[in-house]
């Protein structure tokens, strides 16, 4: 694994984190349409109590599965920000840490640093050749690698 993909983590959570919480907003929201038909006629088998109960379920094993990952960006984060803090230089430093923890895009980085974004780009080839060098005999790599 690169530093870059190691890096990128966070981002991979976030966007799985995203599409959870959509999903989880989509069962939500047809779980309130569900409606008991109350007009008298008799069936041998309701179906509707067990679609809520279906439902239900789901909420809470995808609340539970969105709670996980959130917990595991957060050490994604906490890893991420050890492994930059190598650089020992905070500009460079700084605007890792606004992209690959703040999620920012390299032009916001840019913008919000009141550099270019060539000049990012330079910063950013030059972070990822200095961390490659650092973290080159470091078990940090190894273990992302094991982990996927």
């Amino acid at each position: 694994m690169t530093v870059r993909e190691y890096l990128n983590r966070g981002y991979e959570l976030k966007r799985e984190i995203m599409l959870k919480r959509q999903q989880l907003e989509n069962i939500s929201e047809s779980m309130t349409n569900l409606s008991v038909n109350l007009d008298g006629v008799k069936v041998m088998k309701t179906p509707t109590a067990s679609c809520i109960e279906n439902g239900v379920v789901q909420v809470i094993e995808l609340k539970e599965d969105i709670d996980k990952s959130v917990a595991m960006l957060a050490v994604v984060g906490n890893e991420a920000l050890q492994i930059i803090s190598k650089l020992q230089d905070l500009r460079t430093e700084t605007m890792l840490i606004k992209h690959y923890v703040g999620f920012k895009t390299w032009n916001d980085v840019a913008q919000e640093m009141n550099i270019t974004y060539k000049t990012v780009m330079n910063s950013h080839h030059y972070a990822m050749t200095k961390l490659t060098r650092i973290l080159k005999d470091s078990p940090i790599l190894e273990v992302a690698d094991v982990a996927q």
